[in-house]
């Protein structure tokens, strides 16, 4: 909060900024914190309303922002101008337009990067601890792992269709099943972790006609030995993807509009702090981010706290089957795709035929290739 100009708050309503509002409006000296938020149309996305009823006990001054196909298109151009490189990340779109937001009333803002890396708060890590103990109870399942080299993709998904009724809605079928398969072959667990975080697996990448790409868990040697699962992930996170796509997202978006960025959980005196806290004040019971709720349920009602966590998705799905599908068909033609050299156009023409039909290819595959041909188009051309 020490600064010569007026400082904001991006506020999503989820535990970490929530509790950084919490704390920064105690601290404002009476004026009343500014805070920012960027919602959706599509309720699956929204956390909108829930930070409107934070910063409304909390008393901050609040400005809200929806996110639709029409402001994702004019941002999307701007990408390679504002990063340079051909980030994946979705969430760039929103993160520029809250950005943007913000600037027009403060200078500095603050955001909670680094809150789920270093106090256990992402879903999937809970999802892959319990994966992981299952897998080592129950041998059955390693009987399944051999019986699925067995099952193609298409009789997999044959199957599905006919179970769909009684099973969970994926649009993603194809990819969570040919990452399942390997998965369950894979030992190593922190090797689990990072091959269920791929969008692209060793055969997506030579099927798009590129040599396979080396997994970052390369770097990291015995730094993970004497770790449990959990503080392998939560280290590998804070090692890779907290640096080289949240820091760099932010703080990017943040200089394109001149607006200074803070990460008060980046502070070292907090990451050292986190670092040396016991694993159960970081999960307790079934409970995430354990000792920051804690704290949290002394300035915000329960209700406001416990509830599912949404993270900050993008309706990359539901956009780009409909008013933006242009886009794709526009920047992945397959004769330019052909005409470029990069990647085999068959491949990507039958990713794109697979997504626009909904036959459970994973959104984010089209929204990468999009991506990086946004970026190729301006600087490699």
């Amino acid at each position: 909060m020490v600064s010569d100009v007026p400082v904001g708050m991006f506020l999503s309503g989820g535990v970490d900024s929530s509790l950084l509002t919490a704390l920064l409006a105690k601290e404002s000296g009476g004026a009343a914190l500014k805070t920012f938020t960027i919602g959706f149309d599509e309720s699956e996305y929204n956390e909108a309303s829930w930070a409107k009823k934070v910063a409304e006990h909390l008393g901050t001054e609040h400005t809200e922002l929806y996110c639709r196909p029409s402001d994702a298109f004019d941002i999307i151009a701007k990408l390679p101008d504002i990063y340079d490189e051909p980030l994946g990340d979705a969430s760039a779109v929103p993160t520029y337009l809250v950005s943007k937001l913000a600037r027009t009333k403060v200078k500095v803002s603050l955001s909670a990067d680094g809150g789920d890396e270093q106090f256990c708060g992402y879903n999937r890590y809970f999802m892959m601890n319990e994966r992981i103990r299952r897998f080592a109870t129950n041998p059955f399942l390693s009987l399944v792992s051999g019986a699925l080299d067995y099952v193609s993709t298409d009789m997999a998904y044959a199957i599905y269709e006919k179970l769909s009724p009684i099973l969970p809605r994926w649009n993603n079928f194809y990819d969570k099943f040919a990452k399942l398969k390997k998965v369950l072959k894979t030992k190593n667990r922190i090797a689990q972790y990072d091959l269920s975080n791929k969008y692209f697996i060793d055969e997506d990448v030579r099927s798009l006609g590129l040599e396979r790409v080396s997994s970052q868990l390369v770097k990291f040697g015995r730094e993970f030995e004497n770790m449990n699962i959990l503080d392998q992930m939560m280290y590998y996170d804070i090692k890779t993807y907290l640096p080289d796509d949240i820091l760099v997202k932010v703080d990017r978006a943040g200089m394109s509009v001149a607006l200074e960025g803070r990460d008060p959980f980046l502070d070292h005196k907090i990451t050292e702090f986190a670092a040396a806290l016991p694993l159960d004040l970081k999960y307790r019971g079934g409970v995430s981010k354990y000792i920051l709720k804690k704290i949290l349920y002394r300035h915000v009602p329960r209700e406001l706290v416990d509830r599912p966590k949404q993270g900050f998705g993008v309706p990359v799905y539901e956009w780009f089957r409909d008013e933006l599908k242009g886009c794709y068909y526009d920047h992945l033609a397959p004769d330019k795709i052909k005409r470029e050299g990069v990647f085999d156009a068959a491949a990507v023409a039958g990713l794109l035929d697979a997504y626009m039909n909904g036959r459970g290819v994973n959104p984010y595959k089209l929204w990468f290739l999009f991506v990086f041909e946004l970026w190729y188009e301006k600087y490699m051309a």
